[in-house]
């Protein structure tokens, strides 16, 4: 896909370099601006617009709850450098850092002249995002369901598949989910200790 494409034209270990300040958090949430007809060049104002709207995200949360640790964003094919630059420098004065002693350069930047197949340009971001625990937590609740209720464990433990594998993956999502959750906690007790 040209996701996939794009990625391995930056580096995956340059991008996990962006994208994981902790090994353990490896979740990326990815969105895009929407594609649109082949003789249409979005200006890079839009592209953010899109790229940043909770619509247009592969993995549903509200972007509001959480926050992004780090964001790379991969603007491709004909736009003005300079401007988007511009109009990413507003965004990013317009939302808060993740934390006070984040880094400002959180949102990173790459530019790529040759479009997606068939477009004339397109943004698409790449996050590390606390808000995915909610996804997670969905996800782990139509889990516990489905496995109290036995459903599907017989297809994969006919497969070879031991039962307690399915409780090391709901634990190492539990895990997951604390950890996100103890990152937003460290940030309400930093604003505690400042009110203070």
């Amino acid at each position: 896909t040209d996701v996939a494409r794009l990625i391995a034209s930056i580096g995956l270990p340059r991008l996990s370099g962006y994208l994981l300040p902790e090994p353990w958090m490896n979740l990326i949430s990815i969105s895009s601006a929407r594609f649109h007809p082949q003789d249409t060049a979005l200006d890079p104002r839009d592209l953010l617009q899109e790229a940043f709207s909770v619509h247009n995200g592969l993995v549903a949360f509200p972007p509001e709850e959480g926050k992004a640790l780090v964001r790379s964003l991969f603007f491709r094919g004909s736009l003005n450098r300079n401007t988007a630059m511009k109009e990413l420098r507003r965004l990013q004065d317009q939302l808060p850092p993740p934390f006070p002693d984040w880094p400002s350069n959180y949102m990173v930047p790459h530019f790529q002249t040759l479009g997606p197949t068939g477009l004339k340009n397109n943004l698409t971001m790449v996050s590390n995002h606390t808000g995915i625990k909610t996804a997670l937590i969905r996800l782990l609740g139509e889990f516990d369901q489905l496995y109290q209720k036995r459903r599907h464990v017989a297809s994969y433990t006919s497969q070879g598949m031991h039962e307690t594998e399915f409780m090391e993956a709901s634990d190492a999502i539990r895990d997951l989910i604390q950890a996100y959750q103890q990152i937003e906690d460290q940030q309400v007790d930093r604003d505690e200790d400042e009110d203070e």
